[in-house]
């Protein structure tokens, strides 16, 4: 939840007395509920002129505003020795009568207690007898022109109004305004606004309109995974890791962190990738950024590939399939100061990823980089981000979390139907080794995959001696249960029968039990070392099935017989290598129903 606080000091506006916010050009702002308060000074060290100069300023502002119970609510009070309040948040939204009663305030006059002024709004202001949303953006906007005296209850108040998430912004007003002392009461350094007279105060209203206007980052509303791989090799100093650190750190406190809304993982990488924080871990703000603070560096060489290929095992094997819903978007931002020493494999586990529906993003530090790199990880160059040091990164957060947090879900292969079936050999020429290598593959396509009755179908048929129908189509209505079925696959052993298995697809797994629906493109994964008891018989069979419309992929265990691999797929493009990222790649772009 964010709050804002404006502070509006001596503002110069050509104008009559009885200023308020008339034909003013009016641009909505964005449709995040957001509860406003203005504190505008009224102390003796304003002239009446000025006052309502102020005034002006602020129903200006407010005109921005779509004012509603579910949108935007404004209030606004003045300070100076007491202070006093005039719209409550919420106690009307009818604008013409918001600009009626802000044009018609009275200064009353007296010293700057600015401090005193931020106290009633932590305990009156933002309330629910003030009337804030607790689901609401909250901004405070003080306009002043003075020093204020109680600068310590200043101080104390911005600091507890910050730890509630409130946005606070000043408008300091003259050129006698200790500068240091407001950038201690704003959240940033950019919600300064500083004007040298009255008069200058609608050249600032642009400015402040757009960053009060910030439009929704779906890292708000919408369910995201986003995972943070941070480059530890040896070219990193502590300082730049530091920063790092940093930049999750702001974007930890800039999201809406829980369990059906943003999660956030952390992986470092060197010489090895390591996993320092799940996505499972926390699903609070706290400690997640205590978590963060105490992550323990690696050192070693800039192994990017190995931290890709890591995030993808993570994501489809070793995170629970039940713990997240498909609606939530995959991302991962990658921030290195060096190019991988083993830019092939990096480029093909950053596909890979991509190619399973993860949005990839780079940051890119130093002198020492390869935007090409960056851009063959990211896909698009508007994913690709670069700076020439370290502590850049907080100059350029704000881009990064608007392109991250807008990004859409990437586009999985769910547009067209297909029924896949997996024939695993289970044959005593398979080492156990092997067959899990099997198995695995069949649960990452099924975790890549939009599987359903709708879309991706899966079927499993192991074979050796005799063929065994595993899991026919429609078995399992979630992928959880498919793929702890396929976990459960035994290997039992015997001679190498594929034609079995091959005659056994056609007759069964689309006729019979299980069977595939009509309209749905026919694959066939056959996963075998290519070492067939009867390969005249598994070559007849194989034709067959191509001559009804499957198409067979050949996926080689090993390449001890490529003249048999090929005469099963019907074509050498339609042999796929299993046991490395590049093959599981081309396997998923081969085999895509897209």
């Amino acid at each position: 939840m964010l709050t804002v606080l404006f502070l509006t000091t001596v503002c110069l506006f050509s104008i009559g007395s009885n200023a308020v916010a008339q034909n003013v050009p009016v641009k909505s702002c964005s449709h995040e509920p957001t509860d406003i308060i203005f504190l505008v000074d009224d102390s003796d060290s304003l002239k009446d002129d000025d006052f309502k100069k102020e005034l002006l300023f602020v129903n200006h502002i407010i005109s921005f505003f779509d004012l509603s119970r579910t949108l935007y609510q404004v209030g606004v009070s003045t300070f100076s020795s007491d202070v006093h309040t005039y719209l409550k948040l919420g106690s009307t939204n009818d604008k013409s009568q918001i600009y009626s009663t802000v044009g018609n305030i009275s200064p009353t006059r007296g010293m700057t207690y600015l401090g005193k002024a931020m106290e009633h709004v932590i305990t009156e202001g933002f309330t629910e007898t003030g009337g804030s949303r607790s689901d609401a953006r909250k901004v405070l906007i003080i306009v002043t022109d003075g020093d204020t005296i109680d600068l310590k209850e200043t101080i104390t108040a911005s600091q507890i109004l910050k730890g509630l998430k409130v946005t606070i912004f000043v408008i300091g007003i003259g050129q006698h305004l200790n500068q240091a002392n407001l950038q201690q009461i704003v959240t940033e350094p950019e919600n300064l606004f500083q004007t040298k007279d009255f008069d200058e105060l609608p050249k600032i209203v642009d400015s402040l309109k757009t960053v009060v206007c910030k439009e929704v980052t779906n890292c708000k509303t919408s369910p995201a995974d986003i995972i943070f791989a941070l480059d530890s090799s040896d070219s990193v100093t502590g300082t730049d890791f530091t920063y790092m650190l940093a930049f999750v750190k702001k974007f930890v406190q800039d999201s809406n962190i829980s369990k059906d809304v943003i999660r956030i993982g952390l992986f470092t990488f060197a010489d090895k990738a390591q996993i320092q924080i799940s996505l499972t871990s926390f699903y609070d703000k706290p400690n997640l950024l205590k978590a963060v603070n105490n992550i323990k560096r690696y050192h070693g060489m800039t192994n990017t590939h190995l931290v890709l290929e890591a995030v993808v095992a993570y994501w489809f094997q070793f995170l629970p399939p039940e713990s997240r819903s498909d609606a939530a978007r995959k991302i991962l931002v990658v921030i290195t100061d060096g190019v991988s020493i083993h830019p092939d494999a990096t480029a093909a586990a950053a596909r890979h990823l991509r190619s399973i529906g993860v949005d990839v993003f780079t940051v890119g530090i130093g002198k020492s980089l390869s935007y090409p790199e960056l851009l063959e990880m990211a896909g698009k160059k508007e994913n690709v981000f670069s700076i020439s040091r370290f502590d850049a990164l907080a100059k350029i957060k704000e881009n990064v979390f608007k392109v991250v947090c807008e990004s859409k879900k990437q586009p999985t292969c769910s547009n067209k139907m297909a029924d896949v079936v997996f024939l695993v050999d289970a044959s005593d020429s398979i080492t156990p080794t092997d067959f899990q290598d099997q198995l695995s593959f069949v649960s990452q396509f099924i975790a890549a995959e939009n599987v359903g009755p709708s879309h991706v179908q899966v079927s499993v048929v192991s074979f050796a001696g005799f063929v065994k129908h595993e899991i026919p189509f429609a078995m399992y209505s979630d992928k959880a249960s498919l793929m702890a079925a396929v976990g459960r696959i035994k290997q039992y052993g015997g001679s190498t029968n594929t034609a079995k298995a091959l005659h056994f697809t056609q007759e069964m797994s689309f006729s019979g039990l299980g069977r595939a629906r009509s309209g749905a493109r026919k694959i066939v994964a056959l996963m075998t070392d290519g070492r067939s008891d009867d390969l005249f018989k598994a070559d007849v069979a194989a034709q067959k099935l191509r001559s009804e419309g499957f198409t067979i992929f050949s996926i080689a265990i090993d390449f001890g017989n490529v003249f048999e691999l090929t005469k099963l797929a019907g074509s050498h493009d339609n042999i796929i290598a299993l046991g490395d990222a590049t093959a599981f790649y081309n396997a998923f772009n081969k085999m895509s129903t897209c």
